[in-house]
């Protein structure tokens, strides 16, 4: 597939932002808005064609998806379901962590919701710098690890430091997580 701009037919009479083949044949970014990129597989470029798609900040402070509305019912479409389309019960997890990352045999995996859950950061109001550990002031040991599955809470103990605790629970977190597991 040549490198260039790519425009659909139906939408000429339409003002909407290219797709930038930038890379070569198998990798493609889509232009969104706030100076915003989405990197695509280039076989995939048919199932974004004809939108404009938007940076959408997330909750997390450095974390962006790729969407798109339709004007008549307002529905707000995400970019990484578009091309993996969605089934029941099943969401879609960025492996790396990137919103904008819609790459689908690089990047993008099914999961159930706890799957996608744990393959998050950690918490920014969390004070100890790792994922399941929190200050427990009440103790000698100061520092406890938890880890969370499957609406389960697992208690791993209390630790002298934050870098014992982290351990613990990362040890925990490739049991019960698998390829899904992220303590940072």
């Amino acid at each position: 597939m040549p490198t260039g701009v790519y425009t659909h037919p139906l939408w000429l009479n339409r003002r909407v932002r290219p797709i930038l083949f930038v890379i070569g044949p198998s990798i493609a970014y889509v232009q969104l808005t706030r100076g915003k990129y989405a990197l695509i597989e280039s076989d995939d470029a048919h199932l974004v064609w004809g939108r404009n798609w938007c940076a959408a900040p997330h909750h997390q402070e450095d974390l962006f998806y790729a969407i798109s509305r339709e004007r008549k019912t307002l529905k707000t479409n995400l970019m990484h379901c578009t091309i993996m389309g969605t089934r029941a019960g099943k969401e879609i997890d960025h492996a790396n962590r990137n919103g904008l990352d819609n790459r689908r045999h690089g990047n993008l995996r099914r999961a159930t919701k706890s799957q996608n859950r744990v393959n998050s950061k950690r918490r920014c109001d969390n004070k100890t710098g790792f994922k399941g550990v929190t200050i427990n002031r009440n103790k000698k040991r100061k520092f406890q690890a938890n880890i969370q599955w499957a609406g389960k809470q697992y208690y791993l103990g209390a630790y002298e430091t934050p870098e014992e605790a982290a351990a613990v629970v990362r040890e925990k977190a490739k049991d019960l997580h698998g390829e899904f597991a992220r303590s940072g």
